[in-house]
């Protein structure tokens, strides 16, 4: 995907960064559903999970420069830990704790940047060797 970083405007967030919030939700949206099924036992959840692990597999590999296994299996974890540690900070916020809040808010935007690294990194040319 060229020009990851490209907004429609001046105030919108990067296209990578849009991207990262989508599947940041997906992969949310399929933990909540696998809670749902182990508490319900109704296989209808695991269908649902099962479709949108195939539709956020079909994303990735649209969207992922690097596709090295090792990366594409962290960047996952990575999405999934940047939206986790963003609730932990807007739980904090609700209770009060202003300090905490924002230092866990801090973090998930580190681990956001460290997933948007290892997407670039591949798209960087490596000299070639003469």
């Amino acid at each position: 995907m060229e020009n990851a970083d490209k907004k429609l405007f001046e105030l919108d967030v990067s296209e990578i960064r849009d991207w990262a919030y989508a599947m940041s939700n997906l992969i949310e949206a399929e933990c909540h559903l696998q809670q749902t099924w182990e508490a319900t036992k109704e296989e209808k959840y695991a269908e649902i999970v099962s479709t949108l692990r195939k539709l956020r597999g079909k994303l990735f590999e649209d969207f992922m420069a690097n596709k090295d296994y090792g990366v594409w299996c962290a960047s996952k974890h990575l999405l999934s830990c940047f939206m986790q540690l963003s609730e932990v900070a807007m739980k904090e916020l609700d209770k009060g704790n202003k300090e905490t809040a924002f230092k866990y808010l801090k973090s998930s935007q580190d681990v956001l940047r460290t997933f948007i690294l290892l997407h670039e990194m591949k798209k960087v040319k490596k000299p070639s060797k003469r």
